[in-house]
């Protein structure tokens, strides 16, 4: 990242992102930067999207917790992602929803995010 900031980058995005001790990190190190980090985040649809994800998007880790909290607990894909939020909002410069078409979903979840400022 030093390397595309000598470079010229003036921000950062990161890819779809559900680990939360692994992004906290993250952004504790690239804090050293001085950029702007945006996260990317998608919301899970349902526990076959979040397998499909683990098994077929090279890079993307969605965390078992995260499946079983889905398959087991009842937690929505738009509660996980706000639940997110909350812990990563104080550490963040914005969010880049990847929504799928769930307009619904995508509009609490900037409500949520607005709720913040």
């Amino acid at each position: 990242m030093a390397r595309k900031v000598k470079a010229g980058a003036d921000f950062f995005q990161t890819q779809v992102v559900y680990d939360i001790d692994r992004t906290l990190n993250f952004l504790e190190k690239a804090k050293a930067l001085k950029k702007p980090v945006l996260i990317g985040l998608m919301p899970l649809k349902s526990v076959k999207m979040a397998r499909f994800v683990n098994d077929n998007v090279q890079g993307i880790d969605v965390p078992e917790e995260i499946i079983d909290r889905m398959e087991n607990g009842g937690a929505s894909g738009v509660d996980i992602t706000c639940e997110f939020i909350k812990e990563v909002r104080p550490y963040i410069d914005g969010i880049h929803i990847m929504a799928m078409g769930d307009i619904s979903g995508t509009n609490r979840i900037i409500e949520f995010a607005r709720s913040f400022d």
